[in-house]
């Protein structure tokens, strides 16, 4: 048996986190990239050089040497494999003899015939010792940097390719009795694997291999030669694969031996892969990988461990995939062989990819980058360059994801995947606006369109809709509308989530195409089906945010669904459509309940946890003290560690009996004395529904994203900066989004607004509707995600005698007093000053209040669920490029396992009974604004751990001014006033003070859920 026999070759590179990137059907080539030439050594002068060279690189069985002696990319498909899998392979090579003569030679070739005798040993145990193969031929060739080996094949390979390039069966069959030095097994077995290259197999010369094959009797050769039969009849979906597939199988029983039962049971389960059966597929793959240890050569299981988590993942079945995975890691590094933990980090990648967490995913491709860097294993490049890519493509970093694309590009030898990489680079320049650049990175995919595998029609959806895309912007509306069509009817396997994601796509992009062609009936007809099925593909993503991402991802298609039912009267459902993009991650949040994952963890599980969170505390405790780049690498590094252990734990401790929310359908308002308007912001106009007693009205207003994106950012930051000139963007504002709706909303008191993206950081109480007048003046304001939380936060029950746990000026440094909360981690003598006051108006009886070194996280956790009211005067640090990590200062004590840093990640984990929380901190109201979701913050997260109403800051609030408001907010809360006409008397009381008349001081906080709710007389209200 050969070192590593053709078999083992089926290295599936599913290729960069998203599956659609390349996946390649059977027989799947091992990609040849470049290695970095920077470190280089001198080149071979002289073929009897070069020859020294690889010598030194056998004898010393070093990868780096190999691949300072060949080209690469390889010259010729499969023209290197033999002498990679030797050296990366296997280790202990022993040569006894090394003779080298040249066939031929010209100035630049020479033909060189190598006569090696010597073993080798397969990595890990059991050792086991195979004989080299005897005869090699090398072609050597000369380039700018010298000479180097084009191709190096065994006598058995070079043979069994000459016979694939015969002019005829007969003299292939020829040449294999002519041939003395070959094995002749071997070399059929290499020359059905050559039948089989790339894609479109040569079935005469399959059924030719089989019956040479038969001929010598042996299991091994038959059990090969029916796989080649096989894998052509399946990529052509033909149903005898798998007829094939268990004729081999029946030989492999029969035989007992355990390598060929694994090889047999390989093929049955890529047999139904290709033909769309997944369950049997995995089936037989797994039951392939379980033979691992009973192998002589172990990787062909692995590699069937690789292809199990690969059918797993893309059926969706997450835990499947992830358990898969990291057995193909424990077991790849105990038989050495490092191309599997770098498949295994891969399937990792993709895992994360599926459940929408990109920057997991990323780490994911960078490690498996710097994998196949250690490992020198160039093939894994490319693939790990794209999967960087796209998952920088789907954090919005485009022109990173340019560079890597293009950098993949370059670096690929592969005859198939460089297609599909060109076509997710024509989508991102696309993106970007570059259209023509996007054409021609189109037209170099075209040969995904020649692919007849199911990773190819899934291809072919994806290159139909970016091109119908283009055709759209380019102005060709016909076409655009036809290429849109013709993705949407690409048949592709049905339980394939890669498929579902690209038809959704595929079903917006020609709904938007019909609408700007007038054909606004259709579009909605197909824009309704694009909206299913996103709905369905969501219900199968296990994480909150991962649903949030696929949401952003189709926000569009929802969006001109809404606009196309406004056009065309259907106000109603409309609204409905907009209520499914609003909130729903949250929504899913409080309809699973809280869920205790630790409760189910098994001891190491718990150990791990601890371990993780230990780690980001004592981090953090260094940065406070040290705030070093090194560090903060650090503590990005745990942090990942963290995210990644609490992803798979979702996976295998999936969510408890989910609780029922209201349903989505009841658009009716919590309290008839208030009116609500919500805002979805279009591409090219906004829509605004507004919702009194009775009566669902719609506004459109002519103004873009990117102006209201413009216009928030431009009021947002002259507030914020005290300037004097904040008059004229407030008035603009109010004209451009509330005007319209005077006739509606009229003289409403309580007033909700439900923004949408950039709206979220806009202060609408700050808006001008006159000179001297702010929307505070005529209306309480305060916020929702959507109708349906905010229904749902008005059906929380409160009652008695109102608790208050209260947090003021927590022990954090020796640094100076800051001006703003927020800019330093100084003293807060007002805050404490702000909690020693407001706690008065309490029984003394209901109220907790901690300050200084008192105001502890610790305390807070144990002591947060038994109160009603729950007040916090401290620092913030908000991290928006992690919002979940952005966190309350409060103290910690030395001796104590918490840093003082209550983040939002923790918060969620907490079981609240409060009705209130207020955040009286700098920028607690911001966070990572979730198209659609709202802001992904701290305030998120007490609403997702249970508290129905928050008040919070948008921007850094001066601290003497935001101690006189919260006195006088608590003041009025007892008393009992609403949150929402509590906040707004406290604001209306500070403006009316001389030195506080500019929003800036005001304005910055805001209420977020039941805000306006009543719940009886007096201090029951919250």
């Amino acid at each position: 048996m050969m070192p590593t026999p053709p078999v083992a070759r089926l290295l599936l590179l599913f290729v960069a986190l998203a599956l659609p990137v390349v996946v390649l059907a059977l027989p799947v080539v091992a990609l040849a990239l470049p290695a970095a030439a920077s470190d280089s050594p001198a080149a071979s002068a002289s073929p009897a050089e070069l020859m020294t060279r690889l010598h030194e690189a056998l004898v010393r069985d070093d990868p780096r040497l190999y691949l300072e002696v060949v080209i690469t990319p390889e010259p010729e498909p499969r023209g290197l494999e033999n002498l990679r899998e030797l050296i990366f392979n296997t280790d202990c090579i022993t040569l006894n003899r090394f003779d080298w003569s040249v066939l031929a030679q010209s100035a630049d070739v020479a033909r060189v015939r190598l006569d090696l005798h010597g073993f080798t040993m397969l990595k890990g145990e059991p050792r086991t010792r195979i004989d080299l193969p005897r005869f090699w031929y090398l072609e050597l060739r000369r380039g700018s940097d010298g000479w180097r080996i084009g191709h190096a094949y065994s006598d058995d390979r070079r043979l069994g390719l000459a016979m694939y390039r015969a002019a005829s069966l007969a003299d292939a069959e020829c040449m294999l009795y002519e041939d003395r030095d070959a094995d002749p097994v071997k070399a059929v077995i290499e020359y059905s694997e050559y039948v089989t290259w790339p894609h479109a197999g040569d079935l005469q010369r399959a059924d030719h291999a089989r019956a040479i094959a038969e001929s010598f009797g042996d299991v091994w050769s038959r059990v090969y030669t029916i796989r080649a039969q096989a894998i052509i009849r399946g990529e052509g979906q033909q149903p005898e694969a798998n007829v094939f597939a268990e004729e081999a199988l029946a030989l492999a029983r029969a035989a007992g031996t355990p390598d060929d039962l694994a090889d047999a049971l390989f093929t049955a389960g890529i047999a139904r892969y290709l033909t769309r059966d997944y369950l049997g597929a995995r089936r037989y793959l797994e039951q392939s990988a379980d033979l691992v240890h009973d192998t002589k050569d172990p990787i062909l299981a692995m590699k069937a461990r690789h292809m199990a988590n690969y059918v797993a993942n893309l059926r969706g079945e997450l835990l499947q995939a992830l358990e898969g995975a990291e057995r193909l890691i424990a077991v790849a590094r105990q038989y050495g062989w490092t191309e599997g933990e770098e498949v295994a980090t891969f399937t990792l990648g993709d895992l994360h990819y599926s459940l929408r967490n990109y920057e997991l995913a990323l780490e994911m491709g960078r490690r498996a980058a710097r994998l196949a860097e250690v490992n020198a294993h160039p093939d894994f490049l490319f693939a790990a360059y794209g999967a960087m890519a796209a998952n920088q493509e789907k954090l919005g970093r485009r022109d990173e994801a340019v560079a890597l694309y293009e950098k993949a590009v370059t670096w690929s030898g592969d005859l198939v995947a460089p297609g599909g990489m060109q076509l997710r680079l024509a989508e991102l320049q696309m993106r970007r606006g570059a259209l023509a650049e996007a054409e021609e990175a189109l037209r170099r995919s075209e040969p995904v369109l020649q692919r007849d595998d199911i990773d190819g029609r899934i291809e072919q959806v994806r290159f139909r809709r970016v091109r119908s895309e283009l055709l759209l912007r380019q102005g060709r509306i016909g076409e655009a509308i036809e290429e849109a069509r013709l993705a949407t009817t690409v048949i592709t396997p049905v339980d394939d989530i890669r498929a579902s994601e690209e038809r959704i796509n595929a079903f917006f992009v020609q709904g938007r195409a019909l609408r700007v062609g007038g054909r606004r009936d259709e579009a909605i007809a197909v824009l309704r089906q694009g909206v299913a099925a996103a709905e369905e593909v969501r219900a199968q993503v296990p994480s909150e945010m991962g649903r949030v991402a696929l949401l952003e991802e189709s926000l569009d298609g929802y969006t001109d669904l809404v606009e196309l039912l406004v056009e065309r009267g259907e106000v109603r459902e409309a609204f409905r459509a907009a209520e499914q993009m609003k909130g729903r991650a949250l929504r899913d949040v409080l309809a699973r309940g809280h869920i205790d994952f630790s409760a189910s963890m098994g001891e190491e599980e718990r150990r791990r946890e601890a371990e993780l969170e230990a780690a980001i505390v004592a981090i953090n405790r260094e940065l406070a003290a040290s705030p070093t780049g090194e560090l903060r690498a650090r503590q990005g590094q745990v942090r990942k560690e963290l995210e990644i252990f609490r992803a798979e734990m979702r996976l295998r401790h999936p969510a408890v009996e989910r609780r029922r929310l209201d349903s989505i359908e009841r658009l009716t308002l919590p309290d008839a004395s208030m009116a609500v308007v919500e805002y979805v912001v279009g591409e090219q106009q906004t829509t605004v529904f507004c919702l009194t007693e009775g009566k669902l009205e719609v506004v459109q207003i002519p103004v873009t994203r990117g102006e209201i994106e413009r216009e928030a950012e431009s009021f947002a930051r002259v507030v914020s900066a005290r300037s004097l000139r904040y008059a004229g963007p407030a008035q603009r504002l109010y004209k451009l989004l509330l005007e319209p709706l005077e006739p509606h909303i009229g003289k409403t008191e309580l007033l909700c607004i439900i923004p949408d993206g950039a709206l979220w950081n806009v202060p609408f109480q700050a808006l001008m509707p006159a000179a001297a007048t702010h929307l505070v003046d005529r209306h309480a304001v305060f916020y929702a995600q959507s109708l349906s939380l905010l229904n749902h936060a008005f059906t929380r029950e409160t009652g008695g005698e109102p608790r208050l746990l209260a947090f003021g000026n927590p022990t954090v440094g020796s640094a100076a007093r800051s001006t703003f909360r927020g800019m330093t981690l100084g003293a807060l003598p007002d805050a404490e000053t702000e909690v020693r006051s407001l706690s008065s108006f309490y029984d003394p009886q209901s109220r907790s209040a901690y300050w200084r070194d008192a105001a502890r996280e610790s305390v807070f956790k144990k002591e947060a669920e038994h109160f009603d009211i729950i007040h916090v005067a401290a620092h913030a640090v908000i991290d928006n490029g992690a919002p979940m990590y952005s966190a309350i200062v409060l103290a910690s004590g030395k001796s104590e396992s918490e840093d003082g840093l209550l983040e939002a990640r923790e918060v969620v984990d907490l079981e609240l009974n409060a009705g209130l929380v207020v955040l009286s901190a700098c920028d607690t109201a911001r966070g990572k604004v979730g198209a659609g979701e709202g802001v992904v913050g701290i305030a998120w997260a007490f609403f997702a751990a249970g508290c129905p109403t928050t008040v919070v800051s948008q921007w850094k609030a001066e601290s003497r001014a935001t101690s006189q408001l919260m006195v006088e907010f608590h003041r009025r809360l007892v008393a009992g006033e609403t949150t929402a006409a509590a906040l707004r008397g406290a604001q209306r009381k500070l403006r009316a003070m001389k030195a506080y008349q500019h929003p800036f001081y005001w304005a910055p906080f805001v209420a977020v859920g039941a805000a306006g709710r009543s719940n009886g007389a007096g201090r029951t209200r919250l």
